[in-house]
C-alpha cells in the first residue's frame, strides 16, 4: 500500500546514502490503485504494470490493470509532474522528519536551492513545520495543482494547510 511505498523509500535512501534511485512500486499496489503522490513526493521513480490493449490480461494480484482512457489521462498528469520536478535527482532529507512521530507524516527532498515537502494523512488541517530552509524568503507552491500558497521566511517556518490524503509543495527562494 501507499504507506509501504513511502516507508521503503525512506529506508532505501538511508541504506544507500542517497546514491541510488529507487522504484516506488506499481501504482496499482498503492491506495486506491492511483496514488502517484506517495512515490513522487519521496523522490521515487514512478511505474505501473498496466496492459494494453484493454482486455488482453487479467491480473490476479491487483485486478483490472487495463490502460483505459481515464487511466491514461491520470498517468499523463503524473508523468508531467514527475518530469517537471525530477525528485529522484534530489537529496532526500531523512534527517528532518521522523515518520513515526511527526504529524502529518512528512518527507523532504532538497534539489539545489529548492525544497520539496510531501505531507500525508487521511485528512489534515493545521500547521506544518517547514524544516531545512535557509534564512531567506521563499515562494510556496502546491506543485500538483499549480496553486500559490504564499511567501514565507526561513530558516524554519510554519505554514497553515488543509488537505486530504496528500499535499506536495515546492519552496523556492525568491
Amino acid at each position: 500500500n501507499s504507506w509501504h511505498i513511502r516507508l521503503k523509500g525512506k529506508t532505501l535512501r538511508a541504506l544507500t546514502q542517497q546514491m541510488d534511485a529507487f522504484y516506488g512500486d506499481h501504482v496499482e499496489l498503492s491506495d486506491d490503485k492511483t496514488d502517484f503522490a506517495s512515490t513522487v513526493g519521496i523522490g521515487g521513480v514512478i511505474g505501473t504494470k498496466f496492459v494494453w490493449p484493454v482486455g488482453v490480461h487479467d491480473n490476479k494480484e491487483t485486478g483490472d490493470i487495463n490502460l483505459t482512457s481515464d487511466k491514461e489521462k491520470w498517468w499523463a498528469k503524473w508523468i508531467e509532474i514527475y518530469k517537471n520536478n525530477m525528485l529522484p535527482l534530489g537529496n532526500y532529507r531523512g534527517d528532518l522528519y521522523d515518520i513515526g512521530f511527526d504529524r502529518p507524516e512528512t518527507h523532504a527532498v532538497e534539489k539545489g536551492k529548492i525544497m520539496y515537502y510531501a505531507f500525508y494523512a487521511p485528512e489534515y488541517e493545521g500547521e506544518v513545520e517547514l524544516r531545512g530552509l535557509e534564512s531567506s524568503s521563499y515562494k510556496v507552491t502546491d506543485y500538483v495543482n499549480n496553486t500559490d500558497l504564499g511567501m514565507i521566511n526561513g530558516p524554519t517556518r510554519n505554514l497553515k494547510v488543509k488537505f486530504n490524503k496528500y499535499l506536495l509543495i515546492k519552496v523556492e527562494p525568491i
